[in-house]
């Protein structure tokens, strides 16, 4: 009982720290989450409340308080229900893309 409670203890820890590692901020109308110890972006659904429309063009990277994170995936329902978006460009550089991450889009 003892050495699952410490296996518990020890996966909890390992999840906060990863979430005090990691931002969400807005650049140039894209949100991400930044994860500043792998140096990687998530692409996510605005957190403001908004929905992304038109165009969207991802850069392979994106630099915050002067660090480059290279964009290597769009979160699940990242895209979910933006009917008013008509083009998403991803760089070669998105290795993973979400579960309903395009859901209910024209």
């Amino acid at each position: 009982m003892k050495k699952q409670r410490t296996l518990l203890t020890t996966i909890v820890v390992l999840l906060f720290s990863a979430q005090i590692c990691a931002q969400t901020v807005e650049i140039n109308g894209i949100w991400y989450t930044l994860v500043e110890k792998a140096k990687t972006a998530e692409v996510i659904a605005p957190t403001d409340g908004s929905n992304y429309s038109g165009s969207i063009v991802i850069p392979s990277s994106v630099i915050n308080d002067d660090i480059e994170y290279s964009v290597v995936s769009v979160g699940a329902s990242a895209f979910f229900k933006c009917p008013d978006l008509t083009t998403v460009n991803l760089p070669n550089s998105v290795e993973l893309i979400g579960n309903n991450a395009f859901y209910e889009c024209n």
